[in-house]
């Protein structure tokens, strides 16, 4: 006997049966959960280097290379590419499906350990991310505005930034596009020449006029006070008139002397824009928890 005598010989059967699939299958729908962000796992690892003011040649031959010669040994590496560009190195080891990413992250930044003797000193700490999508940003906004790009920088990292961090739900909140305040000292080779000072020197010196360094300590009446020289610089004239050197024995060099103090802006690395003007990004992202949706009744 097949399905369709069934059908025929006993109808109220079969209509009963179907009428069951259905409602199972309505209310299976109803009660269907929706992952945002599944828990997948890609055996991709990035390691991120920075290194102001290098070539992309000097990133190859003295950041990448190494590191490719040293994650390409890990067991379970299927490839490993690079990214060169001037200031900093991307690698990128992509291991076979088999691998656990958590474990084959342990073992990159292991191997990283290892290699970061050989690696130039004047880099900043290499960062190590593994591929989640959990790590995409879930809300991007666009802010214009009649400032000055470094007001509007101001404005978004120091009142905007904090209000969007505190609400329920925001982990990280990225900053995309803008002008960050740079306070620029353009020096003048020819009156360095006349001073006999280098460039070198008049950086130290101003590094080390503008740092708070504490003095010592007084005891009265049972009390400890604390006391610090108090060297941050506060505006630009006292940057100005920062003493970096003597003129043989009694005579002041001062910054204004040997070069100009400007106040401008960073030298953008990136630009937005929102209906093809300049504006500011944010990126929000949320906690790192597995967030669901259940369909509405």
């Amino acid at each position: 006997m097949n399905l369709p005598q069934i059908a025929i010989s006993r109808p109220v059967f079969v209509t009963c049966l179907v009428t069951l699939l259905m409602v199972l299958g309505y209310m299976s729908y109803r009660s269907l959960g929706v992952d945002l962000f599944p828990d997948v796992s890609f055996p991709f690892v990035s390691v991120t280097t920075s290194y102001k003011g290098a070539a992309p040649e000097e990133i190859e031959t003295q950041i990448s290379k190494p590191l490719e010669e040293q994650f390409s040994t890990l067991e379970g590496v299927k490839k490993v590419y690079s990214v060169n560009q001037e200031g900093f190195s991307i690698v990128t080891i992509q291991f076979t499906l088999e691998t656990d990413s958590k474990d084959a992250e342990q073992r990159v930044r292991d191997k990283l350990a290892f290699v970061r003797p050989q690696l130039p000193k004047d880099i900043d700490e290499p960062v190590i991310q593994r591929l989640d999508p959990s790590s995409q940003p879930v809300i991007i906004l666009s802010l214009q505005s009649s400032l000055t790009p470094a007001q509007a920088y101001d404005l978004v990292d120091q009142v905007i930034k904090p209000q969007l961090s505190q609400v329920p739900g925001v982990g990280v909140v990225d900053i995309f596009g803008g002008g960050k305040r740079e306070i620029r000292v353009d020096l003048d080779r020819r009156k360095l020449n006349a001073y006999r000072i280098s460039a070198t020197s008049v950086a130290n010196n101003i590094g080390l006029n503008g740092q708070n360094v504490p003095v010592g300590k007084f005891q009265t009446n049972g009390q400890n006070m604390l006391f610090r020289s108090v060297g941050e610089y506060n505006d630009l004239d006292r940057l100005r008139h920062t003493v970096v050197n003597f003129l043989g024995s009694d005579v002041p060099i001062t910054v204004d002397k040997v070069g100009q103090v400007v106040d401008t802006t960073e030298d953008p690395q990136n630009y937005s824009f929102l209906n093809w003007k300049k504006s500011i990004i944010f990126r929000l992202f949320h906690l790192r928890e597995r967030v669901f949706l259940q369909r509405r009744r």
